[in-house]
């Protein structure tokens, strides 16, 4: 089964979200990387907290259908 994603903003990064609704976090050391699923740009959360809002270069010329914001 195919994990589910969510944007946070509208043309933003797309993230994979648990199956409580919250984005999908990989834990190593003292950091807590987000991945985008379209462009995999990755970055610590804590260390740079601006990629859950940043443009994904990916969504720049596509229309894609079914994203959510919130």
């Amino acid at each position: 089964m195919q994990k589910k994603t969510k944007c946070l903003v509208e043309g933003g990064h797309e993230f994979r979200i648990e199956e409580d609704g919250e984005t999908e976090y990989v834990d190593f050391d003292y950091h807590s990387y987000a991945s985008c699923v379209l462009c995999h740009d990755s970055a610590c959360t804590m260390c740079n907290p601006d990629i859950l809002k940043d443009s994904c270069p990916e969504k720049e010329f596509a229309t894609l259908p079914g994203l959510e914001y919130d």
